[in-house]
């Protein structure tokens, strides 16, 4: 048997049910494109083609499925499908690997687009608590010719991670299991971005469900009000970045963080307290501080036990 249905009335459809859990239309339609086309295993384009769309009794059922267990379970769209676009890539994620987030993916290509001049150079990029890979592997796609480093403290991120490289086919970027600058194989990078923990503990009961029952704390709360690990990334980037004269002399950054809306003006004192330069706190689209970039202007020697 089959189930007939325009695209659009089912997609309305979708979002009518999801608008109940997700009060943010946007999103709700966002999350029902993607259930759709998990389902169809179809992409957006080829499914508004369709005058009509024809559902088996399988898909019927994990369409179903899918809606009651994301309104009564508070389980994330991502998890429930398994994957999540990012930056041209698609991203497989599963519980509890934090799911990659849309301002995560806004700053990426942001950063991307900064490093254009860049495109074909031989960069050496770092990325600290890589997570499902989402940033190295979008990094690694952008610059072919760089080669990409990615570390996370979980080996199931790394696994996962890997994964991820093997899914959207690419070789330039390897993933390692260790704390911070750790575990490193070399330490001499071009670029250091990271989206590391940084929620003040005390805010985590103020989270959704669906990030508290489903995700990986470890991967989202920092101690000193969230700022423990920002404030070791910066405190051992110097160790850890070599001059590039490119970079320099175009006044790119070679340290990204992403942060908490709060921490801002924080992280921007760090950063300056650790002799760096050019410092610039970004905002997302919904205007919230999101990012601190700065340039490492003195390297040093490198440290031990910097982790």
């Amino acid at each position: 048997m089959s189930f007939k249905i325009t695209p659009l009335k089912q997609i309305t459809s979708i979002i009518e049910r999801l608008s109940h859990t997700y009060p943010d239309r946007t999103l709700c339609t966002q999350y029902a494109w993607w259930i759709l086309q998990a389902v169809t295993d179809k992409k957006q384009a080829e499914i508004l083609a369709q005058s009509e769309l024809i559902l088996t009794d399988q898909q019927v059922a994990d369409l179903e499925r899918w809606i009651v267990d994301s309104i009564d379970k508070h389980m994330p769209i991502a998890y429930l499908i398994g994957w999540v676009p990012f930056a041209d890539l698609i991203i497989n994620v599963k519980p509890p690997i934090l799911i990659p987030r849309p301002e995560t993916e806004e700053w990426v290509i942001n950063l991307i687009n900064q490093y254009e001049p860049l495109k074909h150079a031989s960069l050496s990029i770092l990325d600290l608590c890589s997570g499902t890979g989402c940033i190295a592997l979008a990094c690694a796609r952008a610059f072919s010719a760089a080669h990409v480093i990615g570390t996370d403290i979980n080996e199931d991120a790394v696994l996962l991670a890997r994964e991820n490289a093997q899914h959207n086919k690419l070789s330039n970027v390897t993933f390692v299991t260790g704390d911070l600058y750790g575990k490193l194989p070399h330490a001499a990078y071009d670029v250091i971005v990271s989206n590391p923990p940084y929620i003040d503990p005390r805010a985590w009961h103020t989270l959704d469900a669906r990030v508290t029952t489903w995700e990986d704390r470890q991967a989202l709360i920092a101690a000193d009000n969230g700022l423990a690990i920002i404030k070791k990334i910066i405190a051992h980037a110097p160790y850890y970045v070599r001059l590039n004269a490119t970079i320099n002399a175009l006044q790119l950054p070679n340290l990204i963080l992403e942060i908490d809306e709060t921490q801002g003006e924080l992280v921007a004192q760090e950063m300056k307290n650790a002799s760096m330069v050019n410092i610039v706190v970004h905002k997302d689209l919904a205007g919230k501080d999101r990012v601190v970039s700065g340039r490492v202007m003195h390297v040093a020697a490198v440290a031990k036990n910097t982790s």
